[in-house]
């Protein structure tokens, strides 16, 4: 995206500005420009040159260096003094985490694009330094996407991400992250947050099939602090609202479920769960937009699992009725103007 492309969208992109600001001082246009590898190299290469000159220019004691390539690195085997080469230590250290920043704002400003406006409310300082600091540090194009979507939906929604979840997701490794993201596809959102079947504890034969997770990858996503580290059955209340309704939400899918008769469905299994944190029911919401939707998976968790153990509370088992809604995703919620039935009645072997 070129600093051109942010004409006509003033609300939103000013409000990034401001931010942006706030958190690294003087804002300039390469903020808002997407570098792939290559550029982010020559940057790197033109730093280096430019310093070599310098200390030639002024006679510094490397101005004549014996370099040796050792795979990818250049050693100087000049062995310049002790004050010179931290200072060419400070110098690349701080170029890197000046790239990793403008990566991050400029994904960031890519995602507010969409936007129309946004609240006059913006982060607080506190969260800003917490925020700026730490994605300094983030150098993979993965992580950088998940921190550039941080920051464009605090601007979005502010207090949508903690001051806890951003020290939690500062230590959330690349692969750790895409682990996440493939298990997103299993994990439910409900009232209690965001829940997901544990390996091993279903009653049917056929879960190998639906529900393809390793528990070593959710004893990683526990140990990074996205998980509880405890599984337990499931056993709250889901109430419906007073137009008759409740949900579950898939990613960007909801599972709808309508009572004629009001009250409640006490949602219980024997099976066991895995419960998000708050800092992975927020990652959660954040890559929402990009998790697949298996509709097989969630007739198999409600039908055979959650709603065949269910109670119905203050109606009648018959006047429930179930569909599928896309989430609207600048208020989270089901649009119910676009939902159409979903038949969760017929067992799982019919659907193979």
């Amino acid at each position: 995206m070129e600093i051109k492309d942010l004409a006509g969208f003033a609300e939103p992109i000013t409000k990034l500005i401001e931010v942006v600001a706030a958190g690294c001082g003087r804002v300039t246009r390469s903020y808002f420009a997407r570098k792939d590898a290559e550029t982010k190299a020559y940057e790197m290469k033109v730093l280096a040159q430019t310093e070599y000159e310098i200390k030639q220019l002024y006679g510094s004691s490397d101005s004549v260096r014996e370099i040796q390539l050792i795979g990818t690195a250049e050693i100087d085997n000049t062995n310049p003094p002790l004050l010179e080469r931290a200072s060419s230590r400070n110098e690349y250290q701080e170029a890197v985490r000046q790239q990793n920043l403008e990566s991050v704002c400029a994904i960031a400003a890519e995602d507010l694009l969409h936007e129309s406006q946004v609240p006059e409310e913006k982060p607080s300082q506190e969260w800003i330094n917490r925020f700026f600091n730490s994605a300094e540090e983030i150098s993979s194009e993965e992580l950088q996407f998940i921190w550039g979507k941080i920051l464009a939906g605090e601007i979005k929604r502010p207090r949508s991400f903690s001051l806890r979840t951003l020290e939690t997701l500062r230590n959330v490794s690349k692969e750790e992250a895409e682990i996440f993201q493939n298990l997103s596809s299993y994990i439910a959102s409900t009232r209690k947050g965001g829940i997901l079947p544990a390996p091993g504890n279903f009653h049917s034969k056929h879960v190998d099939f639906l529900f393809e997770v390793d528990d070593d990858e959710i004893r990683s996503l526990v140990d990074a602090g996205l998980f509880l580290d405890n599984q337990a059955e499931m056993h709250y209340t889901e109430i419906f609202n007073k137009h008759g309704y409740t949900y579950l939400k898939f990613g960007e899918i909801a599972l709808i479920i309508v009572s004629s008769g009001g009250g409640g469905v006490v949602l219980k299994s024997k099976s066991k769960y895995y419960f998000l944190t708050k800092a992975g029911s927020e990652l959660l919401r954040l890559i929402s937009d990009s998790v697949a939707l298996h509709t097989t998976y969630i007739k198999y968790v409600i039908a055979n699992d959650l709603y065949s153990e269910s109670i119905i509370a203050g109606c009648s088992e018959g006047s429930l009725s179930f569909f599928l809604a896309p989430v609207d995703n600048k208020t989270g919620l089901p649009n119910l103007n676009e939902k159409t039935p979903f038949d969760i009645s017929r067992p799982y072997e019919e659907e193979k």
